[in-house]
């Protein structure tokens, strides 16, 4: 997801009274043929935690993806050196 929609996303959470516990970032180029075959199970990984359960508040874990040829600057940050690049923070 685009890094705004994944800041969205804390905020909504942050809203709703849930604290995050989880993150977890694919640093990816949109080139990478890794990353293409891998787009379709990450898609289905943040759809199954990104989505409130239910009518109850979203879970305390949150999937992203960051489009390292957009978000350069981020991608230095987190010393991405090749693709796709998977990130867990707490």
């Amino acid at each position: 997801q685009p890094l705004q929609v994944q800041e969205s996303a804390a905020a909504e959470r942050a809203a709703a009274g849930v604290q995050l516990r989880l993150v977890v970032d694919e640093f990816y180029a949109p080139w990478c043929p890794h990353c293409q075959r891998f787009a379709s199970e990450l898609e289905r990984l943040g759809a199954t935690f990104n989505a409130p359960a239910g009518d109850g508040p979203p879970t305390p874990v949150l999937v992203c993806r960051v489009d390292c040829w957009d978000q350069r600057p981020t991608c230095g940050a987190y010393a991405v050196k090749g693709f796709p690049t998977m990130v867990r923070t707490e």
